[in-house]
């Protein structure tokens, strides 16, 4: 069992050689909940909330003049349904190196003064995200801060009074990134530093890495969404639909010379979110079963990524079960992590605010997973909605 140990350290130890002298196509790190990580996959979801029920008619389809609740009449910039989330990713933790990811987000509306007690709706958003990923024993490491921008195009059926009776929403978003990758030189053991019976002994290896040291470049997303609103009176069927693609640029990644070119990310997601009929009288904010079930489906060649599966919503909880599939495209198909989530929702200051904490685990089904522990996935999120129907 150990001896299998330090072939599989070797076999990983290649395989990173492998990717930094030949330019291997590099793949982005894919995260459990896409709730949670949405502006990462999505420049198009500033202030787009997947999973709130008490504000879903209104969220991301406010009208055009807003009253103030609890703010100060001045306040311009993110001042509408804010939302910061941090999400961490543990990657096969039972097998040795650190693979991980930590990703900070904060997203909002830009709203601008129209009278001591209004504001108006700029159809803008702002984002901003910061992710850490380290892959395998602490040496490979890419940091990215990215600024994000979006445009929302606001349509549908009024009544008399000019409010929507059904809200339609296209909104289309942007984003630029700088990213560092780096690669610590020392602490590598190579094949001839590891003896077949004792593991790895203190021996100069003949192995030499010449001009090994970071790069820095730029890189650019764009995406597009879509969602209906129905009126609170037509029952409540909420579909949203997005497309994005990373990477238009394809960067150089490559920190040796070479051409090891990020190949562009496509990503196609949507989901439904429905209200059941049945309430369950528990004297909290929202009494009703809400489901979101939907798909992801991800490309970035030479993989693909199919994921499918539902949420549901009763207060104060979130669970729901996902199904991944992730393999060598075309020729390779088949289920391989089934994904298990739950989390708990907490409102403040009078249902304006609220908590979430959320916990996924990937399950490997897989031959691969054998041994690995899945990944684990823990996600701390707090919206604040400071602005209301007019």
């Amino acid at each position: 069992m150990e001896n299998m140990k330090y072939i599989l350290l070797k076999l990983y130890i290649s395989g990173i050689l492998t990717c930094l002298l030949t330019g291997l196509k590099a793949q982005d790190p894919q995260f459990s909940q896409f709730n949670n990580s949405s502006l990462y996959y999505n420049p198009a979801t500033i202030g787009i909330l997947f999973f709130n029920p008490l504000n879903a008619h209104n969220e991301g389809l406010l009208n055009d003049s807003k009253t103030i609740n609890n703010a100060d009449p001045a306040t311009a910039g993110l001042s509408g349904n804010i939302r910061i989330s941090s999400t961490y990713r543990n990657q096969w933790s039972a097998v040795q190196g650190d693979l991980s990811d930590f990703l900070i987000s904060i997203d909002g509306l830009l709203l601008k003064k129209k009278s001591e007690h209004q504001v108006n709706n700029l159809n803008s958003g702002l984002g901003f995200i910061m992710l850490n990923n380290n892959e395998g024993f602490n040496h490979l490491k890419t940091q990215r801060f990215e600024l994000i921008y979006s445009y929302r195009i606001k349509f549908g059926t009024s009544d008399i009074c000019n409010n929507f009776s059904s809200r339609n929403m296209v909104q289309f978003g942007f984003s630029l990134s700088n990213n560092i990758r780096n690669m610590q030189k020392d602490g590598f053991i190579f094949p001839d530093q590891i003896d077949p019976v004792i593991g790895p002994i203190n021996k100069q290896s003949a192995f030499v890495i010449k001009d090994l040291g970071s790069t820095n470049y730029w890189d650019f997303n764009v995406g597009i969404l879509y969602r209906y609103s129905p009126h609170i009176n037509q029952g409540f069927f909420m579909p949203t639909i997005g497309i994005s693609a990373s990477h238009i640029s394809t960067p150089d990644i490559s920190m040796i010379k070479g051409d090891a070119s990020l190949p562009v990310k496509y990503i196609l997601h949507s989901n439904v979110m429905i209200k059941s009929k049945k309430e369950i009288k528990l004297n909290y904010p929202h009494n009703n079963i809400y489901f979101s079930p939907g798909i992801i489906y991800e490309y970035q060649e030479p993989f693909q990524s199919f994921t499918i599966g539902s949420d549901s919503y009763l207060y104060p909880f979130i669970g729901g079960i996902w199904f991944r599939s992730k393999n060598y495209y075309p020729i390779d198909y088949g289920l391989n992590t089934i994904i298990f989530h739950l989390g708990y929702f907490k409102y403040f200051e009078n249902n304006k605010h609220y908590l979430i904490v959320d916990y996924s685990l990937d399950f490997t089904v897989s031959k691969l997973g054998h041994g690995t522990w899945g990944a684990h996935e823990i996600t701390l999120r707090y919206n604040i909605s400071k602005v209301q129907d007019y």
